[in-house]
Parts: C-alpha cells; sequence; structure tokens
C-alpha cells in the first residue's frame, strides 16, 4: 500500500507504527513507545481514521467495525467494506445503523 491502492489512484495512510516507532516525546514511558509501537499504532490510526473523508475497513474486522461504529455516529458515513466484487458502501445514508461485526 505503500504507493496506495488502484495502481496509486487512491492514497493510502498507515503511519501509526512508524509515527510510534520514531516518536522523540521524552518521559518516564519514552522506551514504551517504541517497544509497543504496533500498538501505540493502532490507537494512532484509529484517530487519524475518524478525521479522514473515507475510511476502507475489511468486514472480518473487529478494528474496522469500531472505526466505521464511532464515524457513523460521528455522521461521517462515507465508509466501506473492500469485497473481492469491489467496495461494498456499507452506512449510506438510507442506513440508521452502522454493520454489526459477526465473524
Amino acid at each position: 500500500t505503500s504507493k496506495g491502492m488502484w495502481g496509486g489512484r487512491v492514497k493510502v495512510l498507515e503511519a501509526g507504527s512508524q509515527l510510534a516507532k520514531q516518536s522523540k516525546y521524552e518521559s518516564e514511558f519514552s522506551d514504551w513507545y517504541s517497544n509497543w509501537n504496533v500498538l501505540i499504532g493502532s490507537m494512532i490510526n484509529f484517530f487519524l481514521t475518524l478525521e479522514a473523508d473515507i475510511f476502507i475497513g475489511t468486514q472480518v474486522s473487529s478494528w474496522s467495525h469500531s472505526v466505521m461504529t464511532y464515524r457513523f455516529f460521528r455522521e461521517n458515513k462515507m465508509n466501506y467494506f473492500y469485497e473481492p466484487k469491489g467496495l461494498e458502501w456499507v452506512t449510506s445514508p438510507t442506513v440508521d445503523q452502522p454493520p454489526r461485526f459477526t465473524c
């Protein structure tokens, strides 16, 4: 995804883990950011996705469902599932509840 999706036509931002690894934050927890960069990174990515114009997740990811639920109740309904057949808009204006997670 470093070049984006669909031949680079759509930019993808996956910044959390790298931001945590490169953190220069000085405190008693400084090593925590680099040692736990995947966990911290997922939290950073979560908050970045809340503000994104569009979110594309997967139907089998509880993380994607959490993001979509928060975005839905914040009135950001540009949320899609990436499916083998293409993108599925799952929170269109006619939907009154976010999709439920089932696995």
